[in-house]
């Protein structure tokens, strides 16, 4: 009885190791995503003082400002000038005209150009090394009569929207 005792655990011990072979464990794979959105900020202050000139009768004024972006395919345009306030000249009309500069080293190279009838194409940027920046604005009429700019007088107030595109 002994043997038989000891032959019915031994076969109950084969059937306990011989268990895991018998049975399937379950698989399943988990795939983690992530994304990093490309980023473009600039450190540009929300307003910027234009410099009377009385000898001419003209506004000029600009800022430099840093461009931080996480993407090498960054684009910028000057997509827009609104008026805030505005006088009416006598005897022609008020030009807007902005540019922006990129500045390398000591030096700045004119990237764009936009005045009130022609908004800039959006420009490649490179952003192999220090991306700064200058805007600046111009504010003249079309006529230019003994020495001076027909602007009136009156509050001038204008904002510029610059746009980072992918």
């Amino acid at each position: 009885m002994r043997q038989l005792l000891l032959a019915g655990l031994g076969a109950a011990g084969l059937l306990l190791v011989n268990l895991p072979a018998l049975a399937q464990l379950s698989n399943d794979t988990s795939t983690f995503n992530g994304e990093v959105a490309a980023t473009c900020l600039f450190d540009l202050q929300d307003t910027t003082s234009l410099t009377y000139n009385s000898s001419y009768n003209y506004f000029t004024g600009g800022r430099e400002f840093d461009l931080t972006t996480n993407s090498p395919n960054i684009r910028m345009s000057l997509s827009q000038i609104s008026v805030g306030s505005e006088p009416v000249p006598a005897s022609s009309e008020v030009v807007k005209r902005v540019s922006l500069f990129h500045k390398e080293g000591n030096l700045y190279t004119n990237v764009a150009n936009t005045d009130t009838r022609q908004l800039s194409d959006p420009i490649a940027v490179s952003t192999s090394g220090m991306n700064t920046f200058k805007i600046s604005m111009s504010v003249l009429t079309t006529v230019f009569a003994n020495n001076r700019y027909g602007l009136g007088p009156g509050n001038y107030s204008y904002s510029v929207t610059l746009s980072c595109l992918l």
